[in-house]
Parts: C-alpha cells; structure tokens; sequence
C-alpha cells in the first residue's frame, strides 16, 4: 500500500514531528540540540524556511513551520539526514536514528477549512487551535499541538 502524499505548497503553515527509533532519545547532549539548531539554521537559509516555534526534547522534536517556497520535503531531508549523519558519526553507529517518517499536519489546510487565513495562523494560534478543536477528528492532534506549546512556553 503507498503512502499517502504530504500536502504541500508555497506559503503553508505546518506542525511537524519526529521521535527517535524505539522512542529512544536523539538528543543526549546540549551539543547534540546545538547541532541540530545548526541544521535547522542551513534549513532557513537554503531553504527559505520560515521556523516560528521549536521544542526539542530528548527522544523527538516539535516544529511549527512555514514553507514560503513550498518546499517541505527539501527541508526535511536536509534537516533529518544531515541529522541522523552526525549523530550516527559521533556515536559510531548506522541506521535510522527517526521512527518511521516524520509527521506533519498542514495548519494552513485546516484554517482553510474553518475559513481562517495565514496571519491568524501566525498571529493568533490560541484561538485558531481552540475554533479546530470543535471537529472531533482533529481533536487529538489539537492536543498535541497545545501540549507542545505548554511545554516549550511559546507565546501565542
């Protein structure tokens, strides 16, 4: 069976996710987090991608994205390669550091569902997660998301 196509295009709003094979941490160190803000850095600059929130915790991490370009799969390639590279160099080992594929949610497809645009995306999330969390479907991946933002203490 294939896999579903990821939904992207220029201008969207996205939460991604990706946790560490068998839920085992992919940051052991506050060099392993800078490397990684490294290479989300390169992903901005190479990429035009536009980071509005991060939370890196020890076995996966959160980002809220927009992908001016339309450009998604290119920066997470970059990102989870160059990634998975290093930590695999520094601590002599091979294979998948990430479970399965990372996920994402188009934040922007969801507004467009319930009718609002890009800058209430970006400037007013509280409300926008709360009028999606009214669908039950989406509910879950709401909660997520707020779980997310409580723990990384972004202002929304």
């Amino acid at each position: 069976m294939a896999r579903p196509l990821r939904i992207a295009f220029s201008g969207a709003f996205y939460h991604i996710t990706a946790r560490g094979n068998e839920r085992k941490a992919v940051f052991k160190s506050l060099r392993d987090r800078e490397k990684f803000l490294e290479y989300l850095e390169t992903a901005t600059e190479r990429y035009q991608a536009v980071i509005h929130a991060f939370c890196l915790i020890d076995n996966h991490y959160h980002l809220l994205l927009e992908t001016p370009a339309g450009n998604l799969s290119q920066i997470m390639h970059h990102l989870n390669g160059a990634y998975t590279t290093y930590f695999n160099v520094k601590l002599a080992r091979s294979g998948h550091l990430f479970q399965g594929r990372y996920t994402t949610v188009s934040l922007t497809v969801i507004g467009d569902r319930f009718g609002i645009g890009d800058s209430a995306v970006a400037q007013s999330y509280s409300r926008f997660l709360k009028e999606i969390k009214k669908d039950r479907r989406l509910r879950r991946q709401v909660d997520k998301i707020e779980k997310m933002i409580k723990m990384c203490n972004v202002e929304t």
